[in-house]
């Protein structure tokens, strides 16, 4: 399955320091033969080199931890998106504020799931 179109995305890092950054996007995967819709939902995490109070820099970013929904609908892409936030995204990122979709939109609602779907579709 091809990753697709990037629909979503939300960054944040611990207190400014990129060292510990949280990334998770959306992407529109393709449609099956039956016309079924799937999304990937992904998180990535870099860390500090050398420990946390090291002067390393970073580790380059890793997936962590993704999942795929197959013709969920806004609310299940919603709750997909919200089971792979981590204390970093909740807590510095503000996601039902901040989240990017590629609508040009921010922030989480079932408003905005339903007009970033349609658009891929």
């Amino acid at each position: 399955m091809s990753q697709g179109k990037l629909i979503g995305r939300i960054s944040a890092c611990i207190a400014g320091d990129s060292r510990y950054t949280s990334v998770v996007t959306v992407h529109h995967c393709d449609t099956d033969g039956e016309g079924i819709h799937s999304y990937r939902v992904a998180r990535s995490e870099n860390g500090a080199a050398g420990g946390m109070d090291g002067p390393g820099g970073s580790l380059g970013f890793r997936e962590v931890v993704s999942t795929i929904l197959y013709g969920p609908t806004p609310r299940e892409l919603l709750e997909g998106i919200k089971r792979l936030f981590d204390h970093t995204l909740v807590t510095y990122g503000k996601p039902t504020k901040n989240f990017s979709w590629h609508t040009r939109e921010t922030g989480l609602s079932q408003a905005k799931a339903v007009k970033a779907m349609e658009e891929v579709k």
